[in-house]
């Protein structure tokens, strides 16, 4: 049986996280605002070490392509760095006036709760929801699906 592949990375998952966090504090969807806003992108985070580098990578396309002033990473797992240490680091970036985390995550849950409360706890001016039922999520979905049938249909050496 042919598997997907991941969801991330992907600009529609980059899609979802600016919708949520437009839905938390609709002020950060303009350019201008986005460019004084620093964003704690928030994973489960993972003891592999190339996972945890995705998501990095994955906060620098971010950062890059959207226009944030500074996107930095945060587990909700045992592996640091923590949401409050990436909040810090973004108080302490210049030209940061706004911080805000976004959960990169599907589901509600442990960890997203951890994600929240954290946020709250350390000050973060405003924190969105996890990625959910979003319709970038749902396209991404079906684009993974497709991908994976298509190649089911593609004979192989082995199958001719």
């Amino acid at each position: 049986l042919p598997v997907a592949d991941v969801l991330g990375p992907s600009p529609l998952l980059l899609d979802a996280l600016d919708r949520r966090l437009a839905e938390a504090g609709p002020a950060v969807a303009s350019a201008a605002e986005r460019a004084r806003t620093g964003v704690v992108l928030a994973a489960a985070g993972s003891s592999d070490p190339a996972a945890n580098a995705a998501t990095l990578a994955v906060a620098e396309l971010w950062r890059r392509t959207r226009g944030w002033a500074a996107v930095r990473t945060a587990h909700a797992s045992a592996v640091p760095p923590h949401v409050p240490d990436a909040v810090a680091a973004l108080r302490a970036t210049p030209g940061v006036e706004r911080v805000a985390v976004a959960p990169y995550l599907l589901a509600p849950g442990l960890l997203p709760d951890r994600i929240t409360a954290a946020a709250a706890a350390c000050g973060a001016d405003l924190t969105a929801d996890v990625l959910g039922a979003a319709p970038e999520i749902a396209t991404l979905l079906l684009h993974r699906y497709d991908h994976a049938a298509a190649a089911a249909r593609t004979p192989t050496a082995l199958s001719a």
